[in-house]
């Protein structure tokens, strides 16, 4: 009975404790800067055009740091916000010159997602080669997604009873071990008693009497009372921590539906990088 309880404890928690975590879109911004690419001591360099004063712009979820040319690549470097857990940041960037034409976006093999000093960067390799003229300027757009764990075209999350289920089947289990922990602690005290009752009777001792096989029954059945009572105590308490978990995150998704969700349409997608390919940076 012991060598399978672990087994059967690990099978019910990653079945019900283990489910996978989905992220989707809740809000969106779009920043866009102008940039000038220039020649600096014979090489190009960019010109941050509306730079702020001190260097930095704080937006929507980032404030970007610096915007420069590491030989041909572009670089665009930002420190993010810190959030709740449970959000990710997506972050993906394009390009467009000042005299018109299409939107560039890179694609996944043109990108670099990186940490820096005191925040995070994005790459564009080969930006020279790929869109950026010396004398020219251009906007560059940077996309900001904030994902959560709630879905805007769904309904409201709700701990329904169905979603429930699945902790009061993990309690039954519990039960079940404590049931029969009960029961082995009868059958137990019952060989227990047969056994003094044999003893006070002057039954022969020895290995293979009635008396020690009744005791040897006794000890057994003691031994496995305590193992199933431990483990259908210990499935019940982590049943009941987790169940209350699990209540108290979806009164969470509750409030970030009603927060997010009940002021706007969120922009719904996968992975919302339609301005290029995005960064994810998790808090």
């Amino acid at each position: 009975m012991k060598k399978h309880c672990l087994p059967i404890l690990l099978g019910l928690f990653w079945i019900v404790y283990c489910p996978a975590q989905n992220l989707y879109p809740l809000d969106t911004a779009t920043d866009s800067f102008h940039i000038r690419v220039v020649a600096a001591q014979n090489r190009l360099a960019l010109e941050w055009l509306d730079r702020a004063a001190n260097g930095a712009r704080k937006r929507d979820f980032m404030t970007v740091t610096d915007i420069r040319l590491d030989d041909a690549d572009l670089v665009l470097t930002y420190a993010p916000e810190k959030v709740k857990k449970y959000f990710l940041l997506s972050v993906g960037i394009s390009l467009r010159t000042d005299e018109g034409g299409e939107i560039f976006e890179p694609k996944a093999n043109e990108t670099v997602e990186s940490d820096a000093p005191g925040g995070k960067q994005i790459t564009l390799l080969d930006g020279t080669e790929r869109t950026l003229e010396l004398g020219r300027t251009y906007t560059l757009y940077v996309r900001k997604s904030l994902l959560g764990p709630v879905a805007c075209d769904k309904p409201r999350p709700v701990f329904t009873v169905a979603k429930q289920l699945p902790y009061y089947g993990v309690a039954v289990v519990g039960g079940v071990f404590m049931g029969f922990a009960a029961l082995y602690a009868t059958q137990s005290t019952d060989a227990n008693d047969n056994y003094t009752r044999l003893w006070k009777e002057g039954e022969p001792g020895g290995q293979d009497s009635e008396a020690a096989r009744f005791l040897t029954k006794a000890q057994d059945k003691k031994k496995a009372a305590r193992i199933c009572g431990w483990t259908g105590a210990a499935i019940l308490a982590a049943d009941a921590f987790f169940y209350g978990k699990k209540w108290f995150r979806f009164r969470e998704k509750q409030r970030i539906y009603d927060k997010f969700c009940g002021k706007k349409p969120a922009e719904l997608g996968i992975v919302p990088n339609g301005l290029g390919v995005g960064l994810a940076y998790k808090f």
